[in-house]
């Protein structure tokens, strides 16, 4: 799934375009990117200190144990991303993962038994978690070194109910088994404002 924002071509556009100074970051919308020429995962937009993991998994931990947690990923292996889903599972929290089938299983396998996982097929390349009816992530960077440290990567995190669900749609739409040509479920252009931007959401 992709946006557009406010009339840019892309999300890529939007992102390049908010790092100017004249466009300030709502208090609803985050913007992260990482500086990989740094060795590490650092933002360089929205808040120095917070990484594209940091961002990651402090929305995981801001789940509480009445919440239900949606992930989807291409593949895992951050550690700590994998330690916040697990804390939040024994805490509680349902939590929902899909990744794609032909990635490594060998971290995916770690996660806590209490997680519902699911593989899916035709290069499932979704990288989106979502927080139910609260807010999402949403962005290049998979869960691992090579997306948050190595590669040049971006992400969002905007609270929207709204917002969150129709990636929840999406979620549940995969979690059915509809991947790639299989699916059927028609998102494009579906509008959502949030704090006065305008984001068109296409799946």
């Amino acid at each position: 799934m992709r946006f557009l924002f406010s009339g840019t071509a892309s999300i890529l556009a939007f992102l390049f375009f908010i790092y100017s100074p004249a466009f300030a970051i709502t208090e609803n919308i985050n913007v992260f990117f990482n500086t990989p020429e740094e060795g590490v995962s650092t933002s360089i937009i929205s808040n120095p200190e917070v990484g594209l993991d940091d961002s990651l998994v402090n929305l995981i931990n801001s789940a509480t144990p009445s919440d239900t947690i949606y992930a989807a990923f291409y593949e895992i292996s951050d550690n700590s991303i994998m330690g916040a889903l697990n804390t939040a599972a024994q805490a509680g929290t349902n939590v929902y993962f899909i990744k794609d089938n032909s990635t490594s299983d060998t971290d995916y396998n770690t996660l806590d038994s209490s997680i519902n996982k699911k593989k899916g097929g035709s290069i499932m390349h979704n990288k989106f978690l979502v927080i139910k009816d609260k807010a999402i992530w949403m962005g290049s960077a998979n869960p691992t070194r090579g997306g948050f440290i190595t590669g040049n990567n971006n992400a969002l995190v905007i609270k929207s109910a709204e917002l969150a669900r129709i990636y929840e749609d999406e979620f549940n739409h995969m979690w059915s088994g509809n991947f790639g040509s299989n699916k059927t479920l028609d998102q494009n252009g579906t509008k959502v404002t949030v704090d006065g931007v305008d984001n068109e959401v296409f799946s």
